[in-house]
């Protein structure tokens, strides 16, 4: 059979009653203490997760667009062997636009006058 657990007599002198609650101050006290402490371990370590995770988004932002840059390479390479080229201007092209950025200056157009003229 279990035992009755009996109570402590209630401390009725108020000695003893300072003397237990200055022992609970001093506990409460030191387990603040000790909270605290951990809190700054833990914020510290936050801090140094943080700048860990700010190294390694930027080494993978790197990394993305060196893929991005092997991929473009490798289209064009792939591009050159089938014998696709990359549509340019002829020369003549070329001289045509000169002759019209030549006209517009002398005429004082820009090109947004001439879309406007286009658009009418």
């Amino acid at each position: 059979m279990a035992e009755k657990k009996t109570r402590k007599p209630r401390t009725v002198d108020p000695d003893q009653r300072l003397a237990l609650v200055d022992v609970q101050i001093e506990r409460f006290s030191r387990l603040c203490a000790e909270r605290e402490e951990l809190l700054k371990k833990t914020e510290a370590l936050a801090a140094e997760r943080r700048e860990a995770l700010e190294k390694t988004a930027e080494k993978l932002k790197t990394l993305q667009e060196k893929r991005a840059r092997i991929v473009s390479l490798k289209e064009r390479r792939e591009a050159k062997a089938a014998g696709i080229k990359k549509p340019t201007l002829k020369q003549s092209e070329l001289a045509e636009l000169a002759t019209i950025k030549q006209l517009m200056a002398e005429k004082g157009l820009t090109i947004d006058d001439i879309k406007n003229i286009i658009e009418k």
